[in-house]
């Protein structure tokens, strides 16, 4: 499946439109401060899979100094270590959708879901937490 994934979303990819984003970092527990960091600026993601190990880079920034990594591999658990909320994610790949839960060790925290999607040649994600749903649209590079 890694393979698939590899076919569909290995690049790079520039932001282009953001809806209700503020409403989910809120959701998520995000800090004001990095909330407004975030916000003011377009991200750039990069999608490398090497073997069965998939790595998403987002880089955001003037000179990109906002970078958070995550590396997994299809169905097993992996440590989320990057931000300001320790959790456990697994993702998983079906029907060229590439969807990821994000558990925070904290319990009072909200979990999180993150589905990738090419629709009409662009990557969409459209993350889900507290009730709140957000999307990115990003455009290959």
């Amino acid at each position: 499946m890694a393979a698939e994934v590899k076919a569909l979303f290995e690049g790079t990819w520039n932001e282009c439109k953001a809806e209700n984003v503020e409403a989910f970092l809120t959701a998520v527990g995000i800090s004001e401060d990095r909330r407004k960091v975030i916000l003011g600026m377009k991200a750039t993601m990069k999608v490398e899979v090497n073997g069965d190990e998939i790595c998403s880079t987002t880089f955001a920034g003037p000179n990109n100094e906002i970078k958070v990594t995550t590396k997994f591999i299809l169905g097993k658990e992996f440590d989320v270590t990057e931000g300001e909320i320790p959790a456990k994610g697994t993702c998983s790949f079906l029907d060229g959708k590439l969807e990821a839960e994000i558990k925070p060790n904290d319990a009072s925290k909200a979990i999180q879901t993150f589905i990738r999607e090419i629709v009409n040649g662009e990557l969409v994600q459209t993350m889900t937490a507290g009730g709140v749903t957000a999307k990115r649209t990003f455009t290959k590079a």
